[in-house]
C-alpha cells in the first residue's frame, strides 16, 4: 500500500511541471511563429489578385494605386522593390546572427525570466504594428524586423535553460526531442493562420500571430510564476543541448568551456570544416524550405496566397515527422559504424534534397501534382538531417561540442544573408527558368556541402 501510494504522489507531482512543459513548447513555438509571420504573409500582401478592390474594379485595375494610404489596409498591397525584398529577408537572418552572439551579454543584464517575457512581449507588440510598417515606413518595418531576429536568436537559449533545470534525467530524451522541434513548429502555424486568413486580409495573419503571442506570453508568466518551478538564472554546471535544431545554441557545456576554445584552433581542424559544410548545406535548404518555395509557388507555378501555404505546409509537416522519427530511433538503426551512420543521415539530407532540387527542374512544370510533389520530397529529405551533422558533433566535438555549434549557426544565419539577396534578384521575372537556376544552385550547394561533409574521420572536432 505504501508503495502505491508514493507511486501515485510520484505520478501526481509531475503532472504539474508536464503541464507547464507543454506550455511553454507551445509559447515558444507561437513566438517564433510570429516572428516568421512577415515570410508566411509575404505573398498575401503583394498579390494584387487577392484584394477586394480587384473584384470590383475588373477593367480599370491597372489603373488602381495599390499602396495609397487613402486605402483601407486590408485592400491595399505593398509593392517593394528587388532590393527591398531582399533587405526584407536579409534583415531578419542578419538580426538571428546577431542574437546567438549577444545572448551571452544580454543575460549579464536581463534576468532570464524577464528576458524571454520580454521576448515574447516584443514579438506580440511587433505583430500588430507590422501591417502598418510595412505599407507606409518600409525602414521603420527593417528596424521592426531585426529587433524581431534578434529575438529569434535569443530563444533557444531560453529553451536550453528550462530543460536544464525543469526536466528530470529520466524525462530529458523526451522533451529534449520535443523542444527542439519548436522552430519547425513555427513554420507550421504560421502558414496554417496564411493559408486560412490571408487570401483577402492580410493584416489579420500579423494580428493574430500578435494577439496569440500576448495571450501564450502572460500565460506562461502566470503558469511559472504559481507552478513553483526552479529558478532559471542559477548557474548550471551544464544545460541540455538540443540536437538537430540549426537555430538552438547549443550548452552542452558552461559558458567557461565555450569561451575557452578559440576559433583560430577550430580552423586548423579539417573535421570542423566538414561540420561546417554541413551545417551551410542544411541552413540554405532551411531557408529554401521557409522562404523560397513560397516565392517559387507564387512566381513560378502562378499558385495563390492560399495554395502557397498549402503546397509549403505539408512538405514542412513531413519533414518534422521524419526528424521525431530519426531523433527516436537513431540508435536502433543497425548499422555497425556509428560515424557510416552519420554520414549516411546527413547524405540522405543534404543529396536527397539537393538531387531532387534539380530533378523539379528536368520537367516542364504544370502546376500539378507532379511539381508539388517532387519538391515536397526534397524539403521532407531535411528531417534525417537530425541524424547526420549534429549527431557528428555531440559525439566527437566532447565539452566543445556547444563552441562549435555556435560557430556554425552564426555563420549560417549571414551566410543566408546573400540569398536573401540573390533569390529575389534572380526570381524577378517570374519566368520557370529563372526559378529553375535558383533550384540547381540549391541544389549544387546542397551536394557540394555534403561531399564536403563526407570527408569527416571521426577525430576530435577541437583538435586534441
Amino acid at each position: 500500500m505504501t508503495r502505491r501510494k508514493d507511486g501515485a504522489k510520484s505520478g501526481t507531482s509531475t503532472i504539474l511541471p508536464n503541464c507547464i512543459l507543454t506550455f511553454t513548447f507551445l509559447f515558444l513555438s507561437f513566438v517564433h511563429s510570429g516572428f516568421l509571420s512577415y515570410n508566411s504573409s509575404f505573398i498575401s500582401m503583394t498579390d494584387v489578385r487577392t484584394s477586394p478592390l480587384r473584384a470590383d474594379n475588373t477593367e480599370n485595375i491597372t489603373e488602381i494605386e495599390w499602396n495609397n494610404p487613402e486605402l483601407m489596409l486590408r485592400h491595399r498591397r505593398v509593392r517593394l522593390s528587388v532590393a527591398q525584398i531582399g533587405w526584407g529577408f536579409a534583415v531578419g537572418a542578419l538580426g538571428s546572427g546577431l542574437g546567438l552572439i549577444l545572448v551571452d551579454r544580454i543575460r549579464k543584464h536581463i534576468r532570464i525570466y524577464a528576458l524571454t517575457f520580454l521576448s515574447g512581449s516584443v514579438i506580440s507588440a511587433t505583430c500588430l504594428i507590422l501591417p502598418y510598417m510595412i505599407a507606409n515606413s518600409f525602414v521603420a518595418f527593417t528596424f521592426l524586423r531585426l529587433i524581431r531576429g534578434i529575438i529569434s536568436g535569443i530563444l533557444p537559449m531560453t529553451a536550453s535553460k528550462m530543460l536544464s533545470k525543469w526536466v528530470s534525467d529520466r524525462n530529458r530524451k523526451f522533451w529534449t526531442i520535443v523542444f527542439s522541434t519548436y522552430v519547425e513548429m513555427s513554420p507550421l502555424i504560421a502558414l496554417t493562420i496564411a493559408k486560412f486568413a490571408g487570401s483577402a486580409r492580410w493584416p489579420l495573419i500579423f494580428y493574430i500571430h500578435g494577439g496569440t503571442a500576448l495571450f501564450l506570453t502572460i500565460g506562461w508568466a502566470v503558469v511559472v510564476i504559481f507552478g513553483k518551478m526552479p529558478r532559471l538564472d542559477q548557474e548550471n554546471d551544464s544545460e541540455t543541448s538540443l540536437g538537430g535544431n540549426k537555430y538552438v545554441l547549443h550548452t552542452g557545456v558552461n559558458e567557461e568551456s565555450r569561451v575557452a576554445l578559440p576559433l583560430w584552433a577550430l580552423l586548423k581542424n579539417f573535421q570542423f570544416w566538414s561540420v561546417m559544410a554541413g551545417s551551410l548545406g542544411h541552413t540554405f535548404g532551411v531557408q529554401f524550405s521557409l522562404t523560397c518555395s513560397l516565392l517559387f509557388y507564387a512566381n513560378a507555378l502562378k499558385y495563390t496566397p492560399r495554395e502557397c501555404a498549402g503546397a509549403t505546409l505539408y512538405p514542412i509537416l513531413l519533414m518534422l515527422i521524419v526528424k521525431i522519427a530519426t531523433s527516436c530511433l537513431f540508435d536502433d538503426f543497425p548499422w555497425p559504424s556509428k560515424l557510416k551512420k552519420i554520414k549516411i543521415f546527413n547524405s540522405m539530407a543534404l543529396f536527397g534534397c539537393g538531387g531532387l532540387f534539380w530533378a523539379v527542374t528536368m520537367r516542364n512544370p504544370d502546376g500539378g501534382a507532379m511539381d508539388v510533389g517532387l519538391l515536397a520530397t526534397a524539403i521532407c529529405c531535411l528531417g534525417f538531417y537530425t541524424g547526420g551533422c549534429p549527431k557528428l558533433v555531440q559525439t566527437f566535438g566532447k565539452a566543445d561540442a556547444s563552441t562549435i555549434n555556435h560557430y556554425t549557426q552564426v555563420s549560417g544565419h549571414f551566410l543566408t544573408i546573400i540569398s536573401s539577396f540573390w533569390v529575389p534578384y534572380m526570381g524577378y521575372g517570374s519566368s520557370f527558368e529563372e526559378w529553375a537556376i535558383i533550384l540547381r544552385t540549391f541544389g549544387t550547394v546542397l551536394i557540394c556541402c555534403n561531399c564536403v561533409f563526407l570527408f569527416s574521420n571521426g577525430k576530435s572536432l577541437n583538435g586534441a
